[in-house]
């Protein structure tokens, strides 16, 4: 609701605001579109009660013809609070490499893998590894503070 807010009374071209996961959902959601066949997502959360809501602003935004493929990654918000940052990294590429297997084998290879937390981004380079290495290559890891970053420079022109 604060970012709503935010957004009703600030907004502006020069001022633009954001929800935390807006820029990533729509490029996931972009992706997915863009992709031959059935379109869909895989998105993971290191807390699991995120992925309903996720899974629901994915629905709402991509439409009936988008398939989201969630994915708990548990013992990584544990490692993460424990300072393990190393495990929690390889559990989040784990999780993305079975999320993408699983799609696979269920007819609906993702477009992209989208990490629900902004905490996750640190794995983006351990699953993007993880991901290369299957047969046929992986599809692109997404991460809230990147596609952030890029949503807002095109909107300044930057």
């Amino acid at each position: 609701a604060a970012i709503e807010a935010a957004r009703r009374e600030l907004r502006t071209d020069a001022f633009p605001v954001l929800k935390p996961n807006e820029a990533m959902m729509e490029e996931a959601v972009g992706r997915a579109r863009a992709a031959p066949g059935e379109g869909s997502v895989a998105v993971l959360s290191m807390f699991e009660p995120t992925l309903p809501s996720i899974v629901r602003e994915l629905g709402a935004l991509g439409g009936p013809g988008l398939r989201v493929v969630p994915r708990f990654v548990p013992g990584a918000l544990e490692a993460l609070r424990a300072g393990d940052e190393a495990s929690c990294c390889a559990l989040i590429a784990e999780a993305a490499e079975a999320a993408v297997i699983q799609a696979r084998q269920e007819g609906a290879a993702p477009a992209c893998v989208a990490f629900a937390m902004f905490s996750m981004a640190r794995a983006r380079r351990a699953a993007e590894a993880r991901l290369g290495a299957l047969e046929g290559g992986g599809p692109p890891v997404l991460t809230s503070p990147d596609s952030a970053v890029l949503r807002l420079r095109a909107l300044l022109g930057a």
